[in-house]
């Protein structure tokens, strides 16, 4: 079969109003269908908007999965002689850097180890809100508590960023996750000479290698002095950078480029998604009161630990939702695979990018009932007050970390961090929004998806706290 085709691109037509490529993407798939391709600057692209042809897609057995390379960071690599990273590595040399990276994060029991750690921070955060009615500036003040929390996992240290001093440039993540986005839209000149567009990236880049490659360096001195000696495995004090130094399988510039991607990625990513659920919890003060009732009935005003957190399953909802809504990246995953293949009955040649559109699918109506309302409910497994029709039923509907080997490789890190902040504010403080705000909170495309204007959150202190 032929897959229906467009060359209808026109991003500004008068009768076609879309703004963003998601936008285009859906009014496409109500045009063609949910399997579909289109020209776009050099080649065909597929795009498929159902779950159960993500599930064809991505389950597909490929030895080493190809990922479209971040073309503006490989060329800021080659100039700066800097080793490649996960999101420019394909194939073996991929698979080299992921594996041991992946051995040592996406273990469940090694994240534990995290739990008091980030708790810590989090209560300093927590103390630092007491006597103060109002986050002017929620995304801001998130990144510099993201910063104090990934900061522990790459440097298994305190940065210092609660006391207002954060070591990263708010602007400079800006830059670097806006210019990533935008570079790979248009002609790409960068590739040439260095544009000042690309001067901006490469000196916030630079900035942010500065910062990591000082902390390193400190972090290896520690260890070589005998007063950093956590590692990875049953002692209270893990260390990543120690335990893959320890581990033998990479050097340390491609432990340095690891850990600076890490660094980076992990602060925007998750004080975007922190500032998302924050904002859905203010709106929806009866979810925000079953968060706090959950946390009365396990914890109290007690402290945390892996088995309390693991009981926690309504606050873990009410995450899972409000990236449901507020999807963490702009579109969604994509495949290019070495050998010809079929989705759905229809034949896609070898080297045809193939493009999961799981933002879409996120807020499609088929797939989830009411998309537009906050209702953690459907992410409940014994809930039985919610209309089944709403229940979150197909896993491949719901991707915010992508699937398979090349699936987000600080996930349960990121959830974890967030949870833990989330559970001490709401332990501690009701949130709201100041009256007359808006409820709706628009969003941006970047690398991550972050919110349009600044969110101010209200604080009411809990009795008793």
């Amino acid at each position: 079969m032929t897959i229906k085709s467009t060359y209808d691109l026109c991003l500004f037509s008068a009768d076609q109003p879309f703004v963003t490529i998601n936008d285009l993407f859906r009014l496409l798939q109500q045009k063609y269908g949910d399997i579909y391709r289109f020209r776009g600057t050099f080649r065909w692209v597929v795009v498929v908007s159902n779950p159960d042809l993500a599930n064809e897609v991505l389950t597909k057995r490929v030895k080493y999965p190809f990922r479209p390379e971040v073309e503006i960071v490989k060329v800021f690599g080659i100039r700066n002689n800097i080793e490649e990273g996960l999101g420019t590595l394909q194939g073996e040399a991929w698979w080299h850097l992921r594996k041991p990276a992946q051995d040592h994060m996406l273990k469940p029991t090694a994240v534990q180890l995290y739990i008091p750690l980030i708790e810590q921070v989090a209560e300093d955060f927590v103390a630092t809100l007491r006597g103060v009615p109002v986050i002017e500036d929620c995304l801001k003040t998130l990144v510099s508590v993201s910063t104090e929390c990934v900061g522990m996992l790459c440097f298994n240290r305190r940065l210092g960023c609660l006391d207002g001093q954060s070591i990263v440039n708010m602007e400079d993540l800006n830059t670097i996750f806006t210019s990533t986005a935008e570079a790979g839209r248009f002609f790409k000149p960068y590739k040439y000479f260095r544009t000042p567009f690309y001067k901006r990236f490469e000196k916030a880049v630079q900035n942010l290698h500065s910062i990591t490659d000082k902390e390193i360096e400190g972090a290896l001195r520690r260890l070589r002095d005998g007063t950093n000696q956590g590692v990875d495995g049953d002692t209270s004090e893990p260390n990543l950078l120690l335990s893959m130094l320890s581990d033998g399988r990479l050097n340390k510039e491609k432990i340095n480029v690891l850990i600076t991607n890490l660094f980076g990625g992990g602060i925007d990513s998750t004080s975007n998604t922190l500032a998302f659920l924050w904002h859905e919890l203010a709106v929806n003060a009866d979810k925000q009161e079953n968060i706090y009732q959950e946390i009365v009935t396990t914890v109290g005003n007690g402290d945390l630990n892996k088995e309390s957190l693991s009981k926690m399953s309504y606050v873990k909802a009410c995450l899972k939702e409000s990236m449901r809504k507020n999807f963490p990246i702009n579109v969604g995953s994509i495949r290019i695979f070495d050998n010809d293949c079929f989705v759905s009955g229809y034949h896609i040649p070898k080297k045809t990018p193939i493009l999961i559109a799981s933002n879409n699918i996120s807020k499609d109506a088929r797939f989830h009932k009411h998309p537009d309302q906050f209702i953690p409910e459907r992410f409940l497994r014994r809930e039985n007050t919610t209309d089944a029709e709403v229940k979150h039923t197909h896993p491949f509907a719901y991707l915010p970390f992508g699937f398979g080997p090349r699936s987000c490789i600080g996930q349960r890190f990121a959830e974890t961090e967030i949870l833990v902040l989330t559970i001490k504010l709401i332990q501690n403080f009701r949130i709201s929004l100041p009256p007359g705000s808006d409820r709706h909170l628009e969003s941006v495309t970047r690398t991550f998806t972050a919110p349009a204007r600044k969110v101010t959150l209200h604080l009411t202190r809990r009795t008793g706290t």
